[in-house]
């Protein structure tokens, strides 16, 4: 009975995977340090890799890679360390070891990290404009949305209130220059100095107003709060 795909079946959730070239174990170095040197150097690859260590090997490390017998571990586990670095594959750093061509084929931690975060951004933007058809207190793209959509109604009612005030006080100035007159009692015309009121807006304008003012009250009613239940997935 032949066992899964390896091809086929999906990786686990959250699994490493520490990149090892195809030729390795053809490696002349590899073939010169042996059998167990050779193993030692899998498993601090593969523990460097889940420790996220890049490349560096502790020294507390050593003895329980090695594949050494518990007598005399330490002193057998030194012995394989220094085979690989007479031949290049290790080299003696403060603390430990290091691998010296980890960053031949393994990015840096940092780099990864950036790149998985960038991954799971991309994921949560793709859910946000595929699922959530209504906003979503634990997404920030919906959260963002919203403010985005009620920053430029906000913007846009304040540009249309002053154009509003700007036609009342246009009307208001052609009626002090144009308006009626009094004679007081000496004959003489003066001016009427009380304050003409201001006109209201033209219709079109304040019918604008309007619809921008009830679009802000909607978007701001239809944010999501702390009570959004999830109804959607994911």
């Amino acid at each position: 009975m032949s066992g899964p795909d390896p091809i086929k079946t999906p990786r686990p959730p959250g699994e490493i995977w520490a990149p090892i070239p195809v030729d390795f174990f053809e490696d002349p170095r590899i073939l010169r340090v042996g059998m167990k040197a050779e193993l030692l150097y899998v498993r601090a690859w593969c523990r460097s890799k889940r420790g996220k260590t890049d490349g560096f090997v502790p020294d507390e490390w050593l003895e329980s890679l090695a594949p050494v017998a518990k007598s005399h571990a330490l002193e057998r586990a030194l012995g394989l360390a220094d085979a690989l670095i007479r031949e290049g594959l290790w080299s003696r750093v403060e603390g430990g070891y290091a691998i010296t061509d980890w960053f031949e084929w393994n990015p840096a931690s940092d780099q990864l990290d950036a790149r998985r975060e960038a991954h799971r951004k991309g994921a949560r933007k793709t859910n946000h404009l595929k699922y959530h058809k209504e906003p979503r207190v634990d997404c920030e793209h919906c959260l963002a949305d919203q403010r985005s959509l009620s920053d430029s109604l906000e913007r846009s009612l304040a540009v249309a209130e002053e154009q509003g005030e700007s036609q009342g006080d246009s009307q208001g100035d052609s009626k002090s220059t144009f308006g009626p007159s009094s004679t007081n009692r000496s004959g003489f015309a003066e001016s009427d100095d009380a304050p003409e009121p201001v006109g209201p807006p033209s219709e079109d304008l304040a019918q604008r107003m309007q619809e921008l003012r009830e679009a802000l009250q909607s978007a701001n009613a239809s944010r999501p709060s702390a009570m959004t239940a999830r109804t959607r997935e994911p």
